[in-house]
């Protein structure tokens, strides 16, 4: 519960920029882009947990939709299982 508090505390400035919104509504009219991009930021991140926290406050703040926040959940956790760092 802490993580979520922190990741909602440091993206508060990131939710309200206008280029942001717009890309996030348009991963709810594409799948394979919310998959693809899930896939983008848990690889750099080094972290499938970090990408779940960022999604679930993205989720939650009406900036993402449930079907772009499930495609951004699944891929992380996948990569996390089939990837040995």
């Amino acid at each position: 519960m802490l993580a979520l508090k922190l990741v909602r505390a440091s993206t508060m400035e990131l939710t309200h920029m206008s280029a942001l919104q717009g890309l996030l509504a348009g991963l709810g009219c594409d799948v394979t882009l919310a998959v693809t991009v899930g896939a983008a930021l848990t690889l750099p991140a080094y972290s499938s947990l970090a990408v779940v926290l960022l999604t679930a406050v993205l989720a939650t703040a009406d900036l993402l939709p449930a079907s772009a926040a499930l495609g951004l959940v699944l891929v992380p956790m996948w990569v996390a299982d089939c990837w040995v760092f």
